[in-house]
Protein backbone atom coordinates (compact mmCIF):
# COMPACT_ATOMS: atom_id res chain seq x y z
CA UNK A 1 0.00 0.00 0.00
CA UNK A 2 1.12 3.50 -0.97
CA UNK A 3 -0.45 7.08 -0.54
CA UNK A 4 -0.92 8.93 -3.89
CA UNK A 5 -1.80 12.60 -4.05
CA UNK A 6 -3.80 14.56 -1.52
CA UNK A 7 -1.83 13.62 1.27
CA UNK A 8 0.06 16.04 3.80
CA UNK A 9 3.69 15.31 3.72
CA UNK A 10 6.48 15.25 6.11
CA UNK A 11 7.11 16.19 8.80
CA UNK A 12 3.51 14.93 10.32
CA UNK A 13 0.87 16.36 12.24
CA UNK A 14 0.32 16.31 16.10
CA UNK A 15 -3.45 16.62 16.62
CA UNK A 16 -5.31 16.28 20.03
CA UNK A 17 -2.52 13.88 21.07
CA UNK A 18 -2.02 11.76 18.08
CA UNK A 19 -0.15 12.39 15.08
CA UNK A 20 -1.52 11.43 11.73
CA UNK A 21 -1.43 13.27 7.89
CA UNK A 22 -3.69 15.90 6.98
CA UNK A 23 -6.28 15.21 3.32
CA UNK A 24 -4.71 18.02 1.35
CA UNK A 25 -6.86 17.84 -1.74
CA UNK A 26 -10.53 17.07 -3.15
CA UNK A 27 -9.15 13.61 -3.78
CA UNK A 28 -6.44 11.94 -1.79
CA UNK A 29 -5.24 8.51 -3.17
CA UNK A 30 -4.20 5.26 -1.72
CA UNK A 31 -3.13 2.05 -4.11
CA UNK A 32 -2.98 -0.74 -2.40
CA UNK A 33 -3.44 -4.79 -4.04
CA UNK A 34 -6.43 -6.04 -5.63
CA UNK A 35 -6.97 -8.59 -3.14
CA UNK A 36 -8.13 -6.51 -0.67
CA UNK A 37 -11.55 -6.50 1.07
CA UNK A 38 -11.22 -4.32 4.12
CA UNK A 39 -10.10 -0.70 4.69
CA UNK A 40 -9.92 0.41 8.39
CA UNK A 41 -8.63 3.42 9.41
CA UNK A 42 -8.51 6.23 12.73
CA UNK A 43 -9.50 9.53 11.67
CA UNK A 44 -9.93 12.55 13.48
CA UNK A 45 -12.96 14.81 12.84
CA UNK A 46 -13.07 18.90 13.77
CA UNK A 47 -16.91 18.32 13.86
CA UNK A 48 -19.51 15.53 13.45
CA UNK A 49 -21.09 14.80 10.17
CA UNK A 50 -18.28 15.08 7.94
CA UNK A 51 -18.65 12.79 4.92
CA UNK A 52 -15.87 10.63 3.38
CA UNK A 53 -16.90 8.99 -0.02
CA UNK A 54 -14.89 5.82 -1.03
CA UNK A 55 -14.52 5.34 -4.65
CA UNK A 56 -12.45 2.01 -5.87
CA UNK A 57 -11.46 2.47 -9.60
CA UNK A 58 -13.78 5.23 -10.12
CA UNK A 59 -17.00 3.40 -8.89
CA UNK A 60 -18.49 4.61 -5.77
CA UNK A 61 -18.00 1.67 -2.79
CA UNK A 62 -19.22 3.47 0.50
CA UNK A 63 -19.66 6.56 2.49
CA UNK A 64 -18.39 7.03 6.13
CA UNK A 65 -19.86 9.96 8.53
CA UNK A 66 -17.25 11.09 10.70
CA UNK A 67 -17.71 11.66 14.42
CA UNK A 68 -16.00 14.48 16.31
CA UNK A 69 -12.58 13.96 17.26
CA UNK A 70 -10.29 10.49 16.93
CA UNK A 71 -12.30 7.26 16.01
CA UNK A 72 -11.71 4.10 14.60
CA UNK A 73 -14.19 3.47 11.10
CA UNK A 74 -13.90 0.58 8.29
CA UNK A 75 -15.63 0.07 5.05
CA UNK A 76 -15.61 -3.77 3.46
CA UNK A 77 -14.48 -3.27 -0.20
CA UNK A 78 -16.19 -5.35 -3.35
CA UNK A 79 -14.77 -7.53 -5.45
CA UNK A 80 -12.57 -5.61 -7.95
CA UNK A 81 -13.07 -7.31 -11.01
CA UNK A 82 -10.21 -5.06 -12.69
CA UNK A 83 -7.66 -6.48 -14.74
CA UNK A 84 -5.09 -4.44 -13.13
CA UNK A 85 -2.91 -5.13 -10.14
CA UNK A 86 -3.54 -2.77 -8.09
CA UNK A 87 -6.73 -0.91 -6.71
CA UNK A 88 -7.01 3.32 -6.69
CA UNK A 89 -9.12 4.17 -3.43
CA UNK A 90 -9.75 7.58 -3.47
CA UNK A 91 -11.02 9.22 -0.21
CA UNK A 92 -13.30 12.26 -1.00
CA UNK A 93 -13.35 14.75 2.44
CA UNK A 94 -14.43 18.24 3.34
CA UNK A 95 -11.23 20.19 3.28
CA UNK A 96 -9.08 20.91 6.44
CA UNK A 97 -11.19 19.13 8.54
CA UNK A 98 -10.27 15.55 8.18
CA UNK A 99 -6.73 13.98 9.72
CA UNK A 100 -5.85 9.93 9.08
CA UNK A 101 -3.33 8.85 11.85
CA UNK A 102 -3.77 4.86 10.58
CA UNK A 103 -4.75 2.95 7.74
CA UNK A 104 -4.94 -1.04 7.25
CA UNK A 105 -6.28 -2.46 4.22
CA UNK A 106 -6.96 -6.53 4.53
Amino acid sequence: MYLGRGWQTEPLADVVDERGRWLTGDVSEIYFDVAARELRFRAFGEKSGVVLKCELNGRTVGAIELKKGWNDYQLQLPVDTSPMNICDCCILYRRESDCISSIEIR
